[in-house]
C-alpha cells in the first residue's frame, strides 16, 4: 500500500460514489469489453479505479495542449485491443504529495515529465504517465500519482521507479508566494535589468479555473500604486457590474467605478475610481491557443484607462487562456512593457510567443500556492508539504 490511509464508512462511500460512473460501464459491457478514459492531469486516481479499466490516459502537458492527442492514443489503443484480443492492465502509485499547479513547459514540470516520457520508450510500455493531482481537493485519495499501462502486467515496477524519483524531486517544486507589491517590484527589475521584452505577471490566486471569483484587486492595486500607467494592461476583471455601466455611458465617457472586491473580502476590496471608456465588446471570443477554435463567451466587455493604465473588464469567470480579450478591444500585447492576467498556467499557451519573461504573483486568495491555509476533513493522511516529515514507500497492494 502506498501511503496508507484509514477511511471512515462516510469517507469510503465517496469514494464509491466516485467510482460508479466507471463501475457501472465496466458492469454494462463487461470484463472482455476494453475500456479507456481519458483524463486532465489534475485528477486524483487511484487504482480501484484503475481495475476498471484497460487504458488511463491523462493528458502529459499543462497547458493541456494535449488532451486530442492523448484522446487519439486511447482510441488506438482499443482498437488494437479489439483486434488482436487481448487487454491491458493499469497500474496506479499513488504519492502522499501535494503539489503546486506546475506547467509543463519550463523548470522541474518540464523535467520531470521528459523523464516520464524517457522511461516509458525504454521501458517499452503502453504508456507511462503522471497525475499531478488537485491540491485544493479535500479528499481521501488525494495527490499526485504515476500510472502505467502494460500489455503483460509488468508495469508496476516502472511505475514505482517513476514515483521515487518524482518523491525525491518534491523540494523543487516548492512555489515563491509573492504578494502584489513583490510580484511588480520583480517584474519592474525584469524589465529593467535585461532585453526580454513584455514581462507577463499571472495572478495564479485568482483564478476562475480553480474557482477563484476572477474580480480580485490585489494586483491590479499594486500595479495602480507603482504608477505603471501606460507601460501595462491588466486583462482582465471579472465584474459585470462595472462592464454594464460602462456599456450604458459608451465610449469615449468618463464613469465613477467600484471595480472588483464584489465577492468576498478575501480577493481585496472594490477600486474605486474614475475611468475613460475607450473601447466596448461582446464578449464573444474564439480561443487561439489552447483549445483552439473554442468559443468562449465572456459576457459584455469594457476596456477602462484608469490612471493611464487599460484596464479590461468582462462580465462573465473565466480565466485568460490568450491575447484574444486584449486583441477584440485593440489591445496588442507586444506594445505593452507589463501585462498582467489571472490565470495559473494556461495563459502559457497563448502567451509562450510574445512573453519574454514570466512573473507570478500569489496574492491571497482562493487558488493560492499556500495550500496550508485550507481546512481538510476527509485528507487524513500525512501530506507533502504541510508535513515536511511524511515518509513515502511502496509495498504490496
Amino acid at each position: 500500500m502506498v501511503a496508507c490511509c484509514v477511511c471512515t464508512v462516510q469517507e469510503w462511500s465517496k469514494v464509491l460514489r466516485t467510482l460508479k460512473p466507471i463501475w457501472l460501464v465496466r458492469v454494462l459491457v463487461g470484463k472482455n469489453v476494453p475500456v479507456v478514459a481519458v483524463f486532465d492531469l489534475h485528477g486524483n486516481v487511484m487504482q480501484a479505479m484503475a481495475d476498471q479499466l484497460n487504458g488511463i490516459f491523462p493528458c502529459h502537458q499543462y497547458p493541456h495542449i494535449d488532451l486530442h492527442e492523448r484522446a487519439e492514443e486511447a482510441i488506438d489503443l482499443v482498437i488494437i485491443q479489439l483486434r488482436e484480443g487481448w487487454r491491458s492492465q493499469c497500474e496506479v502509485i499513488q504519492l502522499p504529495l501535494l503539489l503546486p499547479t506546475s506547467t509543463t513547459f519550463e523548470g522541474i514540470g518540464a523535467r520531470v515529465l521528459a523523464e516520464v516520457l524517457e522511461l516509458e520508450r525504454s521501458s517499452g510500455l503502453i504508456d507511462l504517465s503522471w497525475f499531478h493531482g488537485f491540491p485544493y481537493t479535500d479528499i481521501a485519495h488525494v495527490g499526485a500519482a504515476i500510472v502505467a499501462i502494460s500489455k503483460d502486467g509488468n508495469g508496476r515496477g516502472v511505475a514505482e521507479r517513476m514515483a521515487h524519483s518524482l518523491w525525491a524531486q518534491r523540494e523543487s517544486f516548492r512555489a515563491i508566494s509573492l504578494d502584489g507589491p513583490a510580484a511588480v517590484a520583480v517584474a519592474k527589475r525584469v524589465a529593467e535589468s535585461t532585453l526580454s521584452g513584455l514581462v507577463v505577471i499571472n495572478e495564479t490566486s485568482d483564478n476562475c479555473g480553480g474557482g477563484a471569483p476572477g474580480d480580485g484587486t490585489h494586483l491590479l492595486r499594486a500595479m495602480l500604486d507603482a504608477g505603471l500607467g501606460s507601460e501595462a494592461c491588466f486583462g482582465f476583471v471579472v465584474d459585470p457590474v462595472t462592464a454594464a455601466a460602462a456599456h450604458q455611458a459608451g465610449t469615449g465617457k468618463i464613469i465613477d467605478v467600484e471595480l472588483g472586491g464584489r465577492t468576498d473580502d478575501l480577493h481585496g476590496e472594490p477600486i474605486r475610481a474614475s475611468a475613460y471608456v475607450k473601447a466596448l465588446h461582446d464578449g464573444r471570443l474564439i480561443l487561439q491557443a489552447m483549445m483552439k477554435g473554442s468559443p468562449l463567451h465572456l459576457g459584455p466587455m469594457a476596456r477602462l484607462m484608469i490612471d493611464g493604465m487599460d484596464v479590461i473588464v468582462a462580465s462573465r469567470r473565466s480565466q485568460t487562456f490568450d491575447t484574444e480579450p486584449f486583441l477584440e478591444l485593440g489591445l496588442d500585447v507586444r506594445r505593452y512593457r507589463y501585462v498582467a492576467l489571472k490565470s495559473s498556467n494556461h495563459f502559457r499557451a497563448g502567451f509562450k510567443d510574445v512573453a519574454g519573461a514570466i512573473v507570478t504573483a500569489d496574492t491571497p486568495g482562493l487558488v493560492t500556492h499556500n495550500i496550508a491555509v485550507f481546512p481538510r476533513r476527509a485528507t487524513n493522511q500525512p501530506m507533502w508539504p504541510l508535513d515536511p516529515h511524511v515518509h513515502f514507500s511502496i509495498g504490496a497492494n
